[in-house]
């Protein structure tokens, strides 16, 4: 009794490598087949678990006994020589087809060279030269992980934990403990290989991921340069519209609300600041236009503006008021600089020619003369009138 216990543990623990071996070899065959997208020498390793699934179909429909059990102990020898040949080749995609083919053939050859020669491979099979070519392969697997400085450490834990168990299943076979221990060790070493191809496919997925985000970082960085450059367009297009909207088409000085509203800027802006204005226009425009026509009065307007930009300092500010009628502001500028300044221009004006013209200035100073832009020009004003009674061609302030 004790006997057939013994006989059914033995069988039962068979029976379990059997169901571990074509599970995972399976599930490991269809993820390489499945997620082609892994590099060559995963691909290869994966490929090489046809040669078990391969092995176990032939086996099971063969009818010859000893060619069957054959078989089934070719199975890791061969998968552990596919392995290290996978790892020895060069990972070169072009010659992946060429590779697979070798992967493929190998045990084809091997059953038909079995099923051919049986004596031949009984032989073989019987002396300790499987464990041999075993040892050999893993110590090939390890030597190529170790020199290459590899990280796929589950395949060197697959390869040592299955090697453990083909010698231990070898030269134990008749002890039930040791037999149960090898089936142990054959569950663990597929779990490992099985995990490995779990995280290659995650690493790929995860490349794949990192990939597409530099992708969409790239397409993002390069629609945002894109955008920030169409909107620094726009805001130098807006500028431009501004500033033509601040500019007298005619004289290509500042207009009447430029220069208005630059004056209560000065005075928002520091309302204890000093500076003085120029109004002026040209003395007897009015015959000009008359007797000579409107495009010499335009010519008159273009070139005293003109001169009076080239009159100025830099932050000066110059515009048309109105018609023929322009104002000068020079901040932190006191009456009496302010009326040297006048007066130069005046003198300017007066000594040209083609046409020849003249001009009238009145004066007025902030705050002396008017606390708000209105009062200011009212009073400048006042004193260019007064300008005009005096015989024209003067410059006059009121303390003058």
């Amino acid at each position: 009794m004790q006997d057939f216990v013994l006989i059914e543990l033995k069988n039962s623990a068979h029976f379990f490598m059997f169901i571990i071996t074509i599970c995972f070899s399976f599930f490991i065959f269809l993820i390489t087949l499945w997620h082609k997208s892994q590099d060559v020498k995963v691909r290869l390793i994966g490929y090489s678990f046809f040669s078990t699934l391969f092995f176990i179909i032939i086996s099971a429909f063969i009818n010859d006994y000893e060619i069957s059990y054959m078989l089934l102990i070719l199975i890791e020898p061969i998968l552990l020589l596919l392995i290290a040949l996978s790892l020895i080749l060069k990972p070169d995609k072009s010659k992946l087809k060429h590779y697979s083919y070798i992967i493929f053939i190998i045990p084809i050859v091997t059953v038909m060279v079995s099923y051919k020669y049986p004596l031949a491979s009984n032989c073989f099979l019987n002396s300790s030269i499987l464990n041999y070519i075993s040892v050999a392969a893993v110590g090939l697997i390890l030597y190529k992980l170790i020199k290459e400085k590899a990280e796929e450490r589950y395949i060197s834990l697959w390869a040592v934990t299955l090697l453990s168990s083909i010698l231990l299943n070898s030269y134990f076979s008749g002890s039930k403990s040791s037999l149960w221990t090898a089936a142990f060790l054959k569950l663990g070493a597929y779990a490992f290989l099985l995990f490995y191809f779990y995280l290659m496919l995650m690493k790929r997925q995860f490349d794949k991921i990192k990939d597409t985000d530099k992708i969409l970082s790239d397409i993002n960085w390069s629609i945002e340069k894109e955008v920030k450059k169409r909107v620094i367009e726009i805001e130098n297009a807006n500028k431009r519209l501004l500033d033509i909207s601040k500019i007298d088409h005619l004289s290509q000085v500042m207009n009447k609300k430029a220069i208005i509203d630059s004056m209560e800027m000065l005075i928002y802006k520091n309302s204890e600041s000093i500076f003085s204005i120029m109004i002026f226009d040209i003395d007897d425009f009015k015959n000009i236009n008359d007797t000579m026509g409107h495009i010499v009065g335009d010519k008159c307007i273009k070139h005293l503006a003109t001169i009076g930009k080239g009159s100025i300092r830099e932050f000066d500010l110059i515009g048309r008021y109105g018609g023929d009628e322009f104002i000068i502001v020079l901040p932190d500028v006191e009456i009496s600089h302010a009326y040297m300044i006048a007066e130069r221009f005046r003198k300017r004006v007066g000594a040209t020619g083609s046409p020849h013209f003249t001009i009238s200035i009145g004066l007025a100073a902030y705050p002396q003369d008017g606390t708000n832009v209105k009062s200011l020009i009212k009073a400048a004003d006042k004193q260019l009138y007064r300008a005009k009674e005096l015989g024209k061609n003067t410059t006059t302030y009121r303390i003058l």
